[in-house]
């Protein structure tokens, strides 16, 4: 019965009065997004535009879950010294970078080391944000709950927003229609780091 009562009293949704919840679900919305459509459609895109061959392609896919692993590892190292706010701006900046050089590169070993890049920069991003959120999520399963959904209708929308591009101006169109979410997943980590600690906008 006390823990039934204890259960009832963290149910709140304070959560929803805080920016720095929606500025993390618009980071996570558009890291899943992003993601989920590299992950989708990137062996098809190598494939179409002759980069690569289907089986190679998949091959550098598998390598990137690798590289992922320990881009988080990493992130987790480093959080420790680093703000995690400069963290997430930088990993967005370094996956607008590589994603660009990705799009505009003709030569294989290039494109292999971009998309190794890439791999490396979004790794830490889901759980710094996770963790830059803490306070907000402390105590509060459904504000939890909440940002994993967001997160995950990101993972839903991207893909197939890609696909209905990628449909109607080919796959590159695709690719570029991931850039713009990587655009605003940029925009959302510079609004992060640029907003003031609570500590200071409380004085």
């Amino acid at each position: 019965k006390k823990t039934d009562e204890t259960e009832k009293q963290h149910v709140s949704f304070e959560f929803l009065k805080n920016i720095d919840f929606y500025i993390s679900s618009g980071i996570l919305f558009f890291y899943v997004g992003v993601e989920y459509a590299v992950n989708g459609w990137i062996v098809t895109y190598l494939k179409d535009t002759g980069i690569m061959s289907t089986s190679l392609a998949q091959k550098i896919l598998s390598i990137l879950w690798i590289i992922i692993i320990f881009g988080r590892l990493f992130s987790a190292y480093i959080s420790k010294k680093v703000d995690k706010k400069i963290i997430l701006l930088a990993s967005s900046v370094g996956t607008t970078i590589f994603f660009v050089l990705f799009l505009m590169s003709s030569n294989l070993w290039a494109i292999v080391g971009c998309i190794l890049g890439l791999g490396f920069c979004l790794a830490g991003i889901y759980p710094t944000t996770i963790s830059n959120v803490g306070d907000v999520l402390k105590g509060s399963g459904i504000a939890m709950g909440t940002l994993l959904g967001v997160a995950g209708l990101g993972g839903i929308a991207m893909p197939y927003i890609t696909g209905i591009v990628a449909e109607k101006k080919g796959i590159t169109g695709g690719m570029v229609a991931i850039s713009v979410a990587i655009i605003f997943l940029f925009l959302f980590t510079l609004v992060n780091r640029l907003r003031k600690p609570k500590e200071e906008l409380n004085k």
